[in-house]
């Protein structure tokens, strides 16, 4: 039980923090190159990324993004209500975009196995402009899938897709991103993807997160989860 702001109780699951990356997935990043070198001004952006500035991401902020989102899900799925809904599901759908080298991805599903979630199978949808960030983020799911990490059948579709890089066509890109997903999504995340129209061109971005937003509205089950 957790305390909340008023006094009264929240019943939680159990739930596990992670502070570190696990073995399995520190072996496969380092088997594809991985390297610590900070980079604080040119991570801000990473669509033109090339190998080598992914490889370095992959040994400097994919471990970060991992326990992020590792926590971040940990947390919500620890609440008994949440839980309950996502333990009756037999699939779990998750959306990333802008997801890169896959380090929200790998969290998340790593999250849903801490949560004691054993659905048949788990099928993630994956974009991002980079494609070679991409081609890393499938092989790290192919190895993990390979290694039969998870409790439960894993399938996943990384999919190259830029959207606009202003508010309208962003929005456009949005209409043309919903024909490519399921009907409902039970779980939609971005990491810090959406930062990067800020970083480019503030002015033209107006507007983009609220884009974003909407077009989650349309896409999220009726008790999924956007974060």
């Amino acid at each position: 039980q957790a305390g909340n702001a008023n006094g009264s109780q929240v019943i939680r699951h159990s739930f596990v923090r992670r502070h570190e990356l696990p073995a399995d997935v520190d072996d496969i990043i380092r088997a594809l190159g991985a390297f610590y070198r900070e980079e604080c001004l040119r991570v801000r952006m990473g669509l033109d990324a090339d190998d080598d500035r992914n490889r370095a991401y992959l040994g400097t902020y994919f471990p970060r993004s991992f326990i992020e989102w590792a926590t971040l899900w940990g947390e919500l799925l620890s609440y008994l209500p949440v839980h309950d809904v996502f333990s009756r599901k037999r699939t779990i759908t998750l959306a990333s975009f802008g997801s890169g080298t896959g380090g929200d991805v790998v969290g998340a599903l790593y999250a849903l196995m801490d949560a004691g979630l054993v659905p048949e199978r788990v099928r993630v949808y994956s974009y991002d402009g980079n494609t070679d960030a991409l081609d890393k983020q499938q092989r790290i799911l192919g190895n993990l899938r390979a290694k039969r990490v998870f409790p439960f059948e894993l399938e996943f579709e990384c999919r190259e897709y830029t959207w606009g890089l202003d508010a309208s066509s962003f929005e456009e890109s949005c209409r043309r991103m919903r024909d490519m997903l399921p009907e409902t999504v039970d779980l939609i995340q971005t990491s810090k993807w959406l930062v990067e129209f800020y970083n480019r061109d503030r002015n033209a971005a107006a507007g983009t997160i609220q884009n974003l937003l909407r077009f989650a509205e349309t896409a999220v089950g009726p008790q999924g989860l956007v974060a």
